[in-house]
């Protein structure tokens, strides 16, 4: 006679199977219709999904609709306002608000744990994902996860490290490059950033966060004086799950306007210069599917790595390294329409391999502009 382990483990082998089985058959459909050229991110789609999560009832749970790529509609229960009780002894989580969860071509097609795959799922890019918070479940006073720095240290903290930013050699060597293809940067009206993290924390990465802000800063400031009418009023914004109201006092102050996910890419169109550094949501493919902005100052786009093994269904998983924001084929062939430009050896406040990209749209001679850009911006590169 079987042990109720025995039987245990044969039924979950038979379920696995089953599951597998069903992926195999979906993996290719959705492979073909991202080959079709159909795109899984719209302002469109975005819009709908955020517009009904936005029309639920402030606080409390709903139902919303949603489109796959396969035509086919899914519904969506939002949590907004439940709370999981069973967390810790005396610690709840409340599901504060939804935002939107991104799956690419490449997190819809990774077979590894057959046991998370869901057909209802199987052709959805666009999800529901949410912003918690942990608290006390006996007084509800929330519990935050990292000690937070009060606003006028905050305040400080950025000032002081704008300061530093701006006075330093690595700003000065970004200005070098970027007047040496200012004529050649298409017409912005506007930065959007993505991911460049709380202030607040009181730890290092409170610090690298304000630097980040304040480049956006500068790359504003530089636009704007470089002779454009349509640039002398450039808005910025900003977007991260992770701002506090203190971060959205300080950067509000600073001219830099905190928008919730995913109003962020709304606001992206053929005049914006796109800033993102590492983020945990797919960032590149979202712009790739959306426009061709004027700039993006972003990882480097270089050959897919293979997923790590615990990718699939996952969503902390998915937010590893750069299987957080993977290459595909439609975004190495939009930054075909782009020179590709070292940025500065300034791995303390930016990400290694980040590049900036600016729209070849418009210029006389591509390719003389090109190794002209290029040669210069290495020049200097390799300088720092």
């Amino acid at each position: 006679m079987s042990s109720p382990k025995a039987n245990y483990d044969a039924y979950v082998q038979d379920v696995r199977s089953k599951k597998l089985a069903e992926m195999q058959q979906v993996v290719p459909r959705v492979r073909e219709i991202y080959d079709s050229g159909t795109p899984f991110f719209t302002k469109e789609a975005i819009r709908k999904v955020i517009q009904q999560i936005d029309d639920i009832e402030t606080g409390q749970p709903g139902v919303i609709s949603v489109i796959g790529i396969d035509g086919n509609i899914v519904q969506l229960r939002v949590k907004t306002g439940e709370i999981d009780s069973d967390i810790e002894p005396g610690v709840e989580m409340t599901y504060l608000k939804a935002h939107l969860d991104y799956w690419t071509v490449d997190h819809l097609t990774v077979i590894n744990d057959p046991l998370s795959f869901r057909a209802k799922f199987a052709y959805l890019p666009l999800r529901i994902a949410y912003i918690t918070e942990y608290r006390n479940s006996i007084t509800k006073t929330p519990i935050p996860m990292v000690p937070l720095l009060p606003l006028e240290e905050v305040q400080e903290n950025f000032e002081q490290k704008r300061a530093e930013w701006e006075a330093s050699k690595q700003c000065d060597e970004l200005k070098s490059v970027l007047g040496s293809i200012a004529a050649e940067i298409p017409p912005i009206q506007k930065i959007v950033a993505f991911a460049c993290s709380s202030m607040t924390w009181d730890d290092a990465g409170s610090h690298r966060s304000a630097v980040q802000h304040a480049f956006i800063l500068t790359i504003r400031d530089f636009l704007a004086k470089r002779g454009s009418a349509r640039e002398f009023n450039i808005n910025c914004y900003a977007q991260d799950p992770l701002y506090t109201t203190v971060d959205k006092q300080v950067l509000q102050k600073a001219g830099i306007t905190i928008l919730d996910d995913p109003r962020g890419f709304l606001e992206i169109d053929g005049t914006t210069a796109v800033f993102s550094q590492a983020p945990d949501i797919p960032v590149r493919q979202i712009t790739a599917d959306i426009t061709k902005p004027a700039m993006m100052i972003w990882n480097k786009v270089v050959d897919q790595i293979e997923p790590p093994p615990q990718a699939q269904g996952n969503i902390a998983a998915r937010s590893i390294g750069v299987w957080a924001d993977p290459v595909s084929p439609r975004l190495h062939k939009m930054v075909k329409d782009y020179v590709e430009i070292p940025f500065l050896r300034d791995s303390v406040n930016f990400c290694e391999d980040t590049c900036i990209y600016i729209r070849k749209t418009g210029y006389s001679n591509v390719d003389d502009v090109d190794d002209e850009l290029v040669a210069g911006a290495s020049t200097l590169h390799s300088s720092s």
